[in-house]
């Protein structure tokens, strides 16, 4: 995908109205391009990929009074070389067997409360500090200001040095 969720939502009639043309010649190729990968995985399925058959969505998995082709092909054969004397055979009833019942949980899931967590207890000092910024819209290729950008969220790496005690 060329465009994120994020630069798809930041985006409206009015952004895409004051593009030049060559803006939005690159915004269409992208949209295209992103528009086919969509419909490729939309279209994916058990037949046609590597996916499981359990991906299948319920309205298209065979249920349980549905016949295969096969096998309804060999019920119809099976049907008009019958006899009209023959007599037909009984079916079963549907089983009587009791299900097993559910208890409820009484305990809800997750950790209980006032039990000790875990986390880091040694706490890193921070030697540097390295913004990214984009250089340039991700929709229309515009360059980006710096000064208007905020930063949402940050993270921190540890870089480890590996040494040979001497």
């Amino acid at each position: 995908m060329h465009l994120s969720d994020h630069s798809l939502r930041q985006m409206d009639d009015a952004d895409v109205q004051s593009l030049d043309v060559e803006a939005l010649r690159g915004l269409s190729v992208r949209l295209l391009a992103d528009l086919k990968d969509a419909r490729d995985r939309l279209n994916q399925g058990p037949d046609n990929s590597s996916r499981p058959p359990s991906g299948r969505a319920p309205w298209d998995r065979p249920g349980d009074g549905e016949l295969k082709s096969d096998a309804a092909d060999a019920v119809d054969s099976d049907s008009v070389s019958a006899s009209a004397d023959t007599k037909p055979v009984p079916t079963e009833s549907p089983s009587t067997e009791a299900k097993p019942v559910r208890v409820p949980v009484t305990r809800k899931p997750g950790k209980p409360l006032g039990a000790p967590g875990i986390g880091r207890t040694q706490v890193f000092q921070t030697h540097a500090e390295q913004p990214h910024h984009p250089n340039a819209c991700a929709g229309c290729g515009r360059p980006l200001d710096q000064a208007d950008t905020v930063a949402y969220t940050g993270f921190q790496s540890v870089d480890l040095c590996w040494s040979n005690p001497a």
